[in-house]
């Protein structure tokens, strides 16, 4: 089977429809319809399923569905698992490795924790997969600001916050130390998966899941950009970011 629908292209086209839809109900919306061409779009549905079998697979196309996102299988069980979707004219068109632990001061589970991705990465190779949805780590259990009081501002060259909030930031020292710490151990590890994704033609698509890490658009833009690598993208859903900002396009205020 030719999987000719790529991971990017397969979800991509739903996140621009949702994007095209929040223009379209914004008051900036005529101009800009009348200053470029239609929109056009195919959106395709897909599941979460950690193993699907082909009973699986054969229901989710009855219901409509395009494809699922697998979890890290062995790959013994990830051959089985792309030959079903093969004869049932499916997709798995990523790998749901979900958080990693890449900020440990135990190099242990740095170690452990990276060796998961890896297998992901291969995984998704056999798989027919194109992304693996990777969270590199999580920060938390310090004072934070508030959603809506989020002022970053970050060191272009390195990614370091240099504050949170207007005014006063010596309550948020402890984040803003975490927050770097992640940065800088995230960077290492990703960068030490690049070699191995390509290898696997397989893309580590770096999300944000209410992490507390990278929560405003242009500092998440701005780490995924960092590596400068055509197999590092970042893994955009829209609900991870509600807490922290308004996801719909253009928008430049906040509704508490």
């Amino acid at each position: 089977m030719n999987h000719s629908v790529s991971r990017r292209s397969f979800l991509g086209t739903s996140a621009v429809a949702v994007t095209g839809l929040a223009a379209g109900l914004s008051s900036a919306a005529p101009a800009a319809r009348a200053a470029g061409p239609a929109l056009r779009t195919t959106s395709r549905k897909a599941l979460i399923v950690g193993e699907p079998s082909e009973d699986d697979f054969k229901r989710l196309k009855d219901a409509g569905f395009h494809g699922v996102e697998a979890g890290v299988l062995p790959l013994d069980k990830a051959e089985k698992c792309r030959a079903a979707a093969d004869r049932t004219g499916m997709q798995v068109h990523s790998i749901i490795r979900g958080w990693a632990e890449f900020n440990s001061r135990d190099a242990s589970k740095v170690e452990a924790t990276f060796q998961v991705t890896v297998n992901a990465l291969r995984a998704g190779q056999v798989l027919g997969a194109d992304a693996v949805l990777l969270v590199p780590c999580r920060i938390g259990g310090m004072k934070m600001p508030r959603p809506w009081e989020f002022q970053i501002e970050f060191d272009e060259a390195t990614g370091h916050l240099r504050r949170v909030v207007l005014g006063d930031n010596a309550p948020y020292a402890d984040y803003i130390a975490a927050h770097n710490h992640a940065i800088d151990t995230s960077r290492e590890q990703v960068e030490r998966l690049i070699p191995i994704a390509e290898q696997c033609g397989v893309v580590v698509a770096l999300e944000n899941v209410w992490n507390n890490l990278w929560v405003r658009p242009a500092l998440f833009r701005h780490f995924v950009a960092s590596f400068r690598s055509p197999w590092v993208k970042a893994y955009f859903d829209i609900g991870n970011h509600v807490k922290y900002f308004p996801p719909r396009s253009g928008s430049s205020s906040w509704a508490r």
